[in-house]
This record gives structure tokens, C-alpha cells and sequence, in this order.
């Protein structure tokens, strides 16, 4: 865009200003169509550089009230968007447990999937104890690729548990979904967005054992840099309920690993990129994270969001191997919730 052009001045000149006045505004609609068509392909495509944040985002709770062992929905975005296009689906709901419940600790969980579903990594979700009189957050999050053109429901679903129940029914006993919560759809993202997860099985890891759930090579078309988003689950064995899912047949895992006390859980996420052989050309990037699981809490998220450099070396491709690892540093032995481990990569520029 042009500087201020001082227009009121000019046109007080006579025809010769007014000539002038006029070049002037033609120039700057030039430069202003130009500037347009020059955007428009970098928006449809996704482009790393501008990368609006959110095509559309959510704040409106259908229901406030989540009671133990009832599922419902408390949020959902609607939109329209083509074939194969990749959409970051992020949901932020801050669950609070009221101070008027009679029960010391309520399991929050949330889950959240699109329609029509798509193949791969098609759903997220998060999961954490509430202590009462606190809230916590919940951020599930996933790159979802649209299946066919045409309108697509992105939605929240809420449940929750009663851990150590103590007083009181289920309705006195209802985590509460506060304000601020939302859901939010991005812009198109690059083709080569994507989520990864795993097919492994959940497992239990011992103090001062890890475990790495995804180990995979991936294309990455991005220019000097890419963001990572990895998502952990874990629980700490300082009980024998809470630690089962899709992949443990019914079985809690922490059932003969019981021991009071929590865990400190710490992530590494290792990023190599690879020359045309598959060897490294550049030097590795190490990105840790850590958190301390208490007794209390007992389920908790690990989230994790890095920069990743990309190497212009000589021989360099564009083909990184990346491998997420979580270390059993201290305490009690923990469980890796498997069909939680999410890892995403992205243009830098989406949040």
C-alpha cells in the first residue's frame, strides 16, 4: 500500500493538481489489485507466511453441567470446506469442580471428532482429575483431513467418574464447564499437515524406564522452520482403577503396580533430518517437557509445542525422522495412555 497522499491538497491545485490527484489514486488501486491477487493463492493454499489462525471459532456451551457416567455435547463448530483439504481442530474447555460437591476429586474427560470421519488420526481427547474448589484445562487438538467437499460438524463431547466418591448423588457431583471454553477450525493448511498416532498397545512404565510410542519418517514441505504439537496421557499408579482404555481388553494396568506417591513424567521429542540415503545431514533437535503427576490428579495431559529448524545443507532433503519418547524419571510406575499419543506437524504459523 502506498504512503497517506496529502488528496484534499492536491485537489485544491486546479486541473493540474486534479490530474494529479487522479494518477495518484489510480496507482494506489493498482498496487491494491495486485497485492490482492498476489495473496489470494497463498491464502487458499494455506500459506505458511500469512496463516490466519482460526476460520471460525466457538465460544458457546450447549451444556454447563457434566454429572458422572453421562456423556454430552458441550461444544461444536460447523463449516464448509473441499476434499482432502487438513483443518487443526483445537478445543480449549476449562473444567471446574465446584467447591458445593461432596466428593474430594471428579474425573474429567472430554473427546472430540469430526463428521464425515476421515481416515488416520480422525479424534483427540483429554482427560484429568478435578480436585474441588479448582479447574484445570483440557486441550485436545488434531489435524483433520475433510473426506469430501461439503459441510463438516466438528464436536466436543464431555463425560466424568467419580473416583472416590464420598457424598452426595451424581447431580451434586457434576464438574462444571466454565467460561472462556471454546472450539476453533483454522485456515487450510499446508497438504503435508498432518496428525500421527500410533497403533501400539498401552503399557506401564517402570521409574527410570521409558518408552516410545511413535518412531516414523515424514515429508515435511516447509520452508526455514515447522511447529510440532505433541499430546501425552498418562496416569499414575498410586491406584488400581482408572488405568484401562481401547487397548487393555478391560484390563487395568496399574492393577499389580500400585504404589502410593506420584510420578514425574518427562517427554523428548527427536527431530533428524535425513539426506537422499536416509542418514542425518544436519544436527539433531531435542525438545523436552515435564510434569509432575500427583496421587491427586491421578490422569494428566502432557502438551508440547516446538519450532523446528529446517536445515539448507548441501544433500538435505525435506524427510525428517521424528520419534516421541516419555521417561518414567521418579515415583510411582505410570501407564502410557497409547490411543492418546498425538503428534502433529504444521506451518509455523498456526496456533
Amino acid at each position: 500500500m502506498l504512503g497517506r497522499t496529502r488528496m484534499g491538497r492536491v485537489g485544491l491545485k486546479g486541473r493540474t493538481g486534479s490530474s494529479t490527484a487522479v494518477a495518484l489514486l489510480a496507482v494506489a488501486v493498482v498496487a491494491a489489485l495486485v497485492a490482492a491477487v498476489l495473496e489470494a493463492p497463498a491464502l487458499a493454499r494455506g500459506s505458511d507466511l500469512l496463516g490466519r489462525p482460526a476460520a471460525r471459532t466457538v465460544t458457546h456451551v450447549d451444556q454447563r453441567s457434566v454429572p458422572p457416567r453421562e456423556t454430552v455435547r458441550i461444544l461444536q463448530v460447523v463449516f464448509r470446506a473441499k476434499a482432502g483439504e487438513r483443518r487443526l481442530i483445537t478445543a480449549k474447555v476449562y473444567a471446574r469442580q465446584p467447591r458445593t460437591t461432596g466428593d474430594p476429586v471428579l474425573m474429567a474427560a472430554v473427546s472430540m471428532g469430526c463428521s464425515p470421519r476421515a481416515r488416520g488420526v480422525r479424534s483427540a481427547g483429554s482427560t484429568q482429575n478435578l480436585v474441588r474448589g479448582h479447574r484445570s484445562l483440557l486441550t485436545p487438538r488434531f489435524v483433520y483431513r475433510v473426506p469430501r467437499t461439503g459441510r463438516v460438524a466438528c464436536t466436543v463431547y464431555a463425560t466424568g467418574e467419580r473416583p472416590r466418591p464420598h457424598r452426595g448423588g451424581a447431580r451434586r457431583n457434576a464438574w462444571r464447564v466454565s467460561d472462556g471454553s471454546y472450539i476453533a477450525v483454522s485456515q487450510p493448511l499446508r497438504r503435508w499437515s498432518r496428525s500421527i498416532g500410533t497403533a501400539a498397545r498401552s503399557r506401564v512404565v517402570r521409574p527410570h524406564r521409558q518408552w516410545s510410542p511413535i518412531s516414523t519418517r515424514v515429508w515435511i514441505g516447509a520452508g526455514r522452520s515447522f511447529q510440532l504439537l505433541a499430546d501425552h496421557k498418562v496416569t499414575t499408579c498410586s491406584s488400581p482403577g482408572g488405568s484401562k482404555d481401547s487397548t487393555t481388553q478391560g484390563r487395568n494396568l496399574c492393577r499389580f503396580h500400585v504404589r502410593s506417591g506420584g510420578t514425574r513424567v518427562r517427554s523428548r521429542i527427536t527431530v533428524v533430518q535425513l539426506d537422499r540415503r536416509g542418514h542425518a545431514c544436519a544436527p539433531r533437535q531435542v525438545f523436552l517437557g515435564s510434569r509432575m503427576v500427583t496421587p491427586s490428579v491421578h490422569h494428566a495431559m502432557l502438551f508440547q509445542r516446538e519450532r523446528v529448524r529446517v536445515a539448507r545443507r548441501k544433500g538435505c532433503t525435506q524427510r525428517f525422522w521424528i520419534r516421541s519418547t516419555l521417561l518414567n524419571s521418579r515415583g510411582a510406575t505410570m501407564m502410557v495412555h497409547a490411543p492418546s499419543e498425538r503428534l502433529a506437524v504444521l506451518p509455523r504459523v498456526v496456533r
